[in-house]
């Protein structure tokens, strides 16, 4: 299984922690891609976009604008779920950045993943609707196999 992005680029997209570990990411990309890029790409263009990563014909180049941001948040939102409370960063959620810091409430870290969550869902909303917009650019793409089920809410009833 190749991974299409790496936990550098994750770190990148979604934290502004230049101390943040990106090994917090490293052991979700995989299942995120699968869980929630595959169905949306539809499993013979996620084959093939698989296949071709390492050159990316020029409508790949294009789909993969956006896949990547869709695919960090769907990272990041993954590992975050699994140890929000003490591990949004390095030290954890933190309120006032100096050597009196102090953790922050649990509703600071709800808030945290829900902003996650959200801009998750806007990235996949756009890459689905960019798929059915470009269907014709992506033979291998089928728009009636199309899913994306978060918190089992479909947005692509089709």
């Amino acid at each position: 299984m190749s991974e299409v992005i790496t936990a550098e680029q994750v770190k990148e997209k979604v934290t502004i922690e230049n101390a943040f570990d990106e090994a917090f990411f490293r052991l979700c990309i995989t299942p995120a891609q699968e869980m929630y890029i595959l169905p949306l790409l539809t499993q013979d263009l996620y084959d093939d976009y698989l296949l071709q990563f390492s050159a990316l014909p020029a409508n790949y180049v294009a789909l993969k604008a956006y896949i990547d941001p869709a695919l960090a948040y769907a990272v990041a939102f993954m590992g975050y779920e699994k140890d929000l409370e003490r591990n949004i960063s390095n030290q954890g959620v933190m309120e006032n950045n100096t050597q009196y810091s102090k953790s922050a409430a649990s509703v600071s870290g709800q808030r945290a993943l829900a902003k996650i969550k959200d801009l998750e869902f806007f990235y996949m909303k756009r890459l689905g609707d960019f798929l059915i917009e470009n269907a014709d650019d992506y033979p291998l793409f089928d728009v009636t196999k199309i899913s994306y089920e978060p918190n089992l809410r479909r947005f692509f009833p089709i």
